[in-house]
């Protein structure tokens, strides 16, 4: 075992994927690239309701924020 840490996060994380592609396991890389980038979709998700910005009113949520039960529409009427 060395004494230095490895860095986990742009090193290891490139020589593992050319480590897998290298033994052919493109199937596991591909498992890989789309879980970070899932992750990244959860993160920023969670980061959103965790600051609170971006609460711009666009008029979409402003024709949302009435009672539904004074709707018009019945599509929405009958998912109450």
């Amino acid at each position: 075992m060395s004494l230095i840490p490895r860095r986990s996060s742009s090193t290891s994380r490139f020589f593992r994927k050319t480590l897998f592609i290298l033994a052919g396991l493109y199937f596991l890389v591909l498992i890989l690239l789309t879980s970070v980038v899932s992750i990244y979709y959860y993160l920023k998700t969670i980061k959103l309701l965790m600051t609170g910005r971006n609460q711009d009113i666009t008029p979409h949520v402003r024709n949302y924020r009435r009672s539904p039960l004074r709707s018009n529409n019945y599509i929405e009427l009958s998912m109450i």
